[in-house]
């Protein structure tokens, strides 16, 4: 499958992966694959919770997500909530997160 665009967080701490890769994913047409170059296995996992992705290939280094639908609002609060419940972020970080979203 070949990327539509292609996002470099490569040596990116959290939580600035994620912050980009939301960002990026509304430019992204439904049915179209965004490829994001990373390297941190734990943002790759909370990349597919938060933003309802499908990742093809090896999570390692490079993953691609297709966007399989528009992310509805209430979607990203009922991540962000298990994301709260599971502690993998601060809540300044997830308020952050929800903030962008909401733009």
């Amino acid at each position: 499958m070949n990327a539509d665009d292609i996002l470099d967080c490569y040596g990116l701490m959290c939580p600035m992966p994620i912050f980009r890769t939301a960002n990026k994913i509304k430019e992204v047409g439904i049915g179209k694959v965004l490829e994001v170059i990373a390297t941190d296995d734990d943002n790759v996992r909370k990349k597919k919770l938060l933003l309802e992705i499908n990742i093809i290939g090896t999570p390692a280094i490079i993953i691609k997500l297709y966007k399989k639908k528009l992310i509805d609002k209430k979607k990203v609060e009922e991540c962000i909530s298990g994301l709260r419940k599971i502690g993998w972020f601060s809540n300044v970080v997830l308020d952050q997160i929800n903030l962008e979203v909401e733009k």
